[in-house]
């Protein structure tokens, strides 16, 4: 389910299963539904790694399902009683070759080799949420 309007500064979204959107409204945030079922799994997560809002958070009433996601996984982390964490990316290797296994240079960053970086961002766009699970 999702929310659309007929641009950006459409302030009367209209909610809409995915196979009802109109050739003239673009989708601008998830619905509830799609909302609970995202928090859901957010509460059942030890790891959640976001890259990114949900919707057009920058255009009220667009940021109702990015704040309400944002605010479970703040919620659940003290209920885990976890930092929640701040800049967290992913990203390729060490500057440096000879960091490899002398200290924890990711700063609780995920890494991966730079040729794999390379290929996730080649398949991952901006903005999509993604789950990892230990």
């Amino acid at each position: 389910d999702v929310m659309c309007g007929k641009n950006f500064h459409d302030t009367n979204p209209v909610y809409r299963k995915i196979n009802e959107i109109l050739s003239d409204e673009i989708i601008l945030d998830i619905g509830k539904d799609s909302t609970v079922f995202i928090n859901n799994k957010n509460i059942s997560s030890k790891m959640v790694l976001w890259n990114g809002p949900v919707g057009a958070f920058e255009f009220k009433p667009y940021d109702k399902a990015t704040n309400s996601i944002a605010k479970t996984f703040k919620l659940n982390a003290k209920k885990l009683n976890i930092d929640p964490g701040g800049d967290i990316f992913i990203h390729g290797g060490p500057r440096y070759k000879g960091e490899y296994g002398k200290r924890d240079w990711t700063a609780g960053c995920i890494s991966v080799s730079d040729k794999n970086i390379k290929i996730i961002y080649s398949m991952v766009k901006t903005g999509t949420p993604i789950l990892i699970r230990p």
